[in-house]
Order: structure tokens, then C-alpha cells, then sequence
């Protein structure tokens, strides 16, 4: 029933009571069409300004790429990771198919 149908819940307030707020857990069901790898997998990525750090931006660059808008930023980019040398330009490629 959901092999074509993604729903996406995020809390609408980061890990803020005993760090930075820089921290969103995202839980995703279903297939999405088969077009990214989401089925039984945690991912966990580096904390903000660590090296392969990724953004909430990179989350929604991946969905659009995914499914037919190829954008490099979702949003503004991080001037302060880029300054520090941290990429963030494009999807998340290890979800892809």
C-alpha cells in the first residue's frame, strides 16, 4: 500500500534541551516510488561544522532530485560550513537507487 506513497514526520523543534538545536530526527515511511533506498536503514550524520556534516537543506535537495527537479541547494547555502571547508551541495547520494 505505500510501495508509491512517502510520509515524512519530523518534530517542528530540534534537540534543544541539552544541546544546540542543531540536531532533527526524521522518521520516513514507505517506498517512495522506489526511488531512493529508505526501507530498514538508520543514518546518522556528523554534528554541524564536522567533517560530512549534512543540513535539513540536503534532505529536501535529495526529495526534489529524486523526483525530477535536479537543484543543487534547497534554500540558502551555508556560508558558515562553507567557510569551514563542509560541503553540502546536492542530494544525499547514498539514498539514491
Amino acid at each position: 500500500m505505500l510501495d508509491n506513497t512517502m510520509i515524512i514526520f519530523l518534530s517542528d523543534s530540534s534537540d534543544n534541551h541539552h544541546g544546540s538545536g542543531m540536531e532533527w530526527p526524521y522518521l520516513i515511511v514507505g517506498g517512495g516510488g522506489g526511488k531512493l533506498k529508505l526501507p530498514g536503514r538508520y543514518l546518522r550524520y556528523p554534528k554541524y561544522g564536522e567533517t560530512g556534516c549534512r543540513t535539513i537543506g540536503d534532505w529536501w535537495t535529495t526529495l526534489l532530485n529524486a523526483y525530477g527537479n535536479p537543484i543543487k541547494y534547497y534554500g540558502n547555502e551555508d556560508l558558515v560550513l562553507k567557510q569551514n571547508g563542509c560541503s553540502h551541495a546536492g542530494p544525499l547520494e547514498e539514498l539514491f537507487v
